[in-house]
């Protein structure tokens, strides 16, 4: 059992750590963005692996990002904040209480998304 947040964005990095595989620099003649996720391996062996500093989500019209224990999230016009330690079921959203840390967050994934839509140099 483990704390640790993995995401599915690390189960390639996990499949290319196991097999030794190597990302593509190219898939069909353009050019690919940098992997993002982080391998599971030393997590299924029992050890602790440096985590992700953020992730994120889009998914049709639900976004979110996860900070530490800090998760916003949108699924309309309105980002709506959580504490996961103190409330894993996000049943008390904190974006009134915090403002500033739910508009900080929130302008993060807006970064975000912005940079995965453009494609790599």
């Amino acid at each position: 059992m483990t704390a640790q947040v993995g995401h599915i964005i690390d189960v390639s990095a996990t499949f290319r750590d196991i097999t030794g595989a190597k990302y593509p620099k190219q898939i069909l003649g353009n050019r690919t963005k940098p992997p993002i996720g982080k391998s599971l391996l030393p997590v299924f062996k029992g050890k602790q692996r440096e985590p992700h500093a953020e992730i994120y989500w889009h998914f049709s019209r639900a976004n979110a990002l996860r900070q530490g224990d800090l998760k916003v999230v949108r699924a309309g016009k309105d980002w709506e904040l959580y504490d996961l330690k103190t409330d894993p079921t996000e049943m008390h959203d904190l974006a009134k209480e915090r403002p500033e840390k739910t508009a900080e967050l929130a302008q993060m994934w807006e970064d975000w998304r912005q940079n995965y839509k453009n494609k790599p140099k």
